[in-house]
């Protein structure tokens, strides 16, 4: 017997019994399980083995056929990572590179290098309108046709007040 119980499952010695086995002198092979015998072999394929027809030339039964087990939420935490294609690379590089990419320089707005590295003057870019925050209020013209101006969270009304 060991502790790892790979001998009492597989009835060949592990590793553990094989080096007591040599300790001690005995044949290893007197250990190994008798099913594993060359007369057992002989005996198991002895007659010939019967094919089985194939699930097509079953006979149907009036049994419901059984359903997959219901997915349940394993416990711990859900995993973040994408799940990737089999055909992805699975190695620890296979990350989003830039390779490819040009760097731009914010300082000369020239291309190759960056910011940090540029020895050219700096250079003063046209200004961008500035984007208004928030959401885009609407015309007056298209309020009218409700004939109240929508104000505040309710739409101008006191809450539970009918439009009538």
């Amino acid at each position: 017997m060991c502790a790892c119980r790979l001998w009492e499952l597989s009835g060949i010695p592990c590793v553990h019994a094989q080096v007591v086995i040599l300790y001690t002198n005995q044949d290893p092979v007197s250990f190994i399980s008798s099913w594993f015998s060359k007369n057992n072999y002989m005996q198991t394929y002895e007659e010939n083995i019967r094919p089985v027809n194939g699930s097509n030339l079953w006979s149907e039964t009036t049994h419901t056929k059984p359903l997959p087990p219901l997915e349940r939420r394993m416990p711990g935490r859900p995993s973040v990572k994408r799940k990737r294609h089999v055909y992805e690379n699975q190695d620890k590089y296979s990350q989003v590179s830039c390779k490819g990419r040009t760097v731009t320089s914010k300082n000369c707005l020239q291309k190759g290098h960056n910011r940090k590295s540029c020895k050219n003057p700096t250079v003063v870019a046209d200004p961008q309108p500035k984007k208004k925050m928030g959401r885009p209020k609407l015309d007056e013209d298209l309020l009218t046709w409700t004939g109240t101006k929508r104000s505040g969270r309710r739409g101008g009304r006191a809450y539970g007040e009918s439009t009538s």
